[in-house]
């Protein structure tokens, strides 16, 4: 997640910072453990692991991994989450709250397992293994986006409001548009949560003048990617100034046509 947000800021991940603080009767073997699947995960990536530190401390109760990416871009090629402008199109890789459902799965398993079946919730766990933006936020850059932005709380609605609110423009988001795997909508279904405000590392959202050619040339690496929405200069009655109501920086547009303002972040649904 930490390569992420230097991926979607155009730049190549390098290097990590890795601080470790651990409870005092943390063993050897545990942090043994956490910095083999660092490592691990940093040869997925081609980054190393540049320094950082490790401290046993009363301070913590449980561990803490605190992580800090570098990453290098030229000069001239950076692109943050300002820099959306009205008439650019809005587009997702991959699926929505690809990290929720798994940690969902993970963390409440057993129950689950009762209500959509253990198969379900094996596929939901797999979905850790797709969080990595680094490939499409590089591959992105490239084709000249305005803004990407990496979705993590407060789901997709909550990376579209913040891309928003960054760039001072709004949005409409297509809901029937948004790409929800089958083990989403059912675990999201049994716990009664929205998918589409669910913490949700694995997605990229995109700001582009050209987002069907930008989806287009991503799934040609094979990265799934779709065009889900729309930026735009104020939408919504909250955007014209009606007494005690704020700018609608995000509508969500439903299926059947009905629109829901969010005049502020979504909370998440974690």
């Amino acid at each position: 997640v930490a390569t992420n947000d230097v991926a979607a800021m155009g730049a190549e991940p390098v290097g990590l910072q890795v601080v470790l603080l651990l409870p005092l009767q943390t063993e050897d073997d545990e942090i043994r453990r956490v910095m083999e699947e660092i490592s691990r995960a940093c040869c997925q990536l081609g980054v190393e692991v540049l320094g950082g530190h490790t401290e046993r401390t009363v301070k913590v109760r449980e561990p803490i991994v605190v992580l800090t990416a570098l990453g290098l871009v030229e000069p001239g090629r950076l692109v943050t989450s300002a820099g959306a402008r009205p008439g650019d199109q809005l587009l997702m890789t991959k699926a929505a709250a690809l990290e929720g459902t798994a940690v969902l799965a993970w963390e409440m398993g057993e129950r689950l397992a009762a209500t959509v079946g253990r198969a379900v919730v094996e596929r939901a766990r797999g979905f850790l293994e797709e969080v990595s933006v680094v490939r499409e936020g590089l591959a992105a850059a490239a084709l000249g986006v305005h803004a990407m932005h990496d979705a993590t709380e407060g789901g997709l609605l909550g990376a579209v409001w913040e891309m928003c609110q960054a760039s001072g423009v709004c949005a409409e988001v297509w809901e029937e548009r948004v790409v929800v795997r089958e083990e989403t909508r059912r675990i999201c279904q049994a716990l009664g949560a929205d998918p589409l405000c669910l913490i949700a590392s694995g997605t990229l959202l995109v700001a582009a003048p050209r987002g069907e050619e930008v989806a287009r040339a991503l799934r040609e690496l094979g990265v799934e990617a779709t065009v889900i929405g729309a930026v735009v200069e104020g939408v919504g009655a909250g955007a014209q100034g009606e007494a005690g109501r704020g700018l609608a920086r995000v509508v969500r547009v439903r299926p059947d046509g009905s629109r829901q303002e969010l005049a502020e972040a979504p909370v998440d649904e974690l």
